[in-house]
């Protein structure tokens, strides 16, 4: 029997790759970006938007950050939330779900940030 070349998944519809991100871990969803040009386009418009600053910034208890690190990663999770935001805005691409994980000392320091992304998404229809 002839092995076949022939990706099928990525050519079923964006809807059902949708729907198949929506049940895998949020990281191996995340993943799933670097199978295909396909899989990436899914990835970038998957609804469900889901930003976790630990994971992020990959911080270790066992090795504590210095300061100015820390604010360079802040930043860096700061415009990578905003970003995958605008770029639903922008494609008129509505989101499902938008979720937020971050420690209270993050969020004092970037509350004007948390606010912006919050109206955003809800200009994009999240509920």
């Amino acid at each position: 029997m002839e092995e076949l070349d022939e990706d099928r998944l990525s050519s079923l519809p964006k809807i059902v790759l949708h729907r198949i991100l929506s049940r895998l871990p949020e990281e191996d969803a995340a993943r799933t970006s670097a199978l295909s040009k396909a899989w990436l386009d899914t990835w970038y418009t998957f609804p469900i938007l889901s930003f976790t600053a630990s994971k992020f910034m990959e911080m270790s208890p066992e090795q504590p950050m210095e300061y100015s690190e820390r604010m360079r990663k802040t930043l860096g999770f700061c415009n990578y939330v905003k970003r995958s935001i605008l770029r639903f805005r922008d494609q008129n691409l509505a989101i499902k779900e938008f979720k937020l994980k971050m420690n209270s000392s993050n969020l004092r320091r970037i509350s004007k940030d948390v606010d912006i992304w919050l109206k955003l998404a809800c200009e994009c229809g999240v509920e």
